[in-house]
């Protein structure tokens, strides 16, 4: 198991949340971890449980921008945050929704097509 999958039960242990019943909060904190190496374990995970975390996570991947522009005008906003940082996480999160998009092709035509 990779560091990121190993915290993310973690996360789930030291807030005494079972595995099978998952809240929304922890479905944006799997987004967080999701790499080429754990975004299998991690989808199966959100989909085999209870809760809705599985719908928080896909609810981030397809409502986020579809294009270049849409990704350059979004903003990260937050008390504490450098400019230098919401730049990071605005290219970490574009990262993981085009491998998510990468991996479901299938799923992604159907939701563009509401899109357009």
């Amino acid at each position: 198991m990779s560091d990121p999958l190993a915290g993310l039960y973690r996360t789930l242990e030291l807030n005494g949340v079972a595995a099978d019943d998952l809240p929304a909060w922890f479905g944006e904190v799997a987004f967080s971890c999701v790499d080429e190496s754990t975004l299998d374990e991690i989808v199966s995970l959100l989909g085999s449980a209870k809760g809705e975390a599985n719908q928080a996570f896909w609810s981030k991947v397809h409502h986020a921008p579809r294009t270049e522009e849409g990704w350059q005008s979004l903003q990260y906003i937050g008390g504490e945050l450098t400019a230098e940082t919401a730049q990071f996480m605005k290219r970490r999160d574009k990262e993981i929704v085009e491998l998510i998009r990468r991996r479901f092709p299938l799923q992604e035509q159907v939701i563009g097509l509401f899109h357009k």
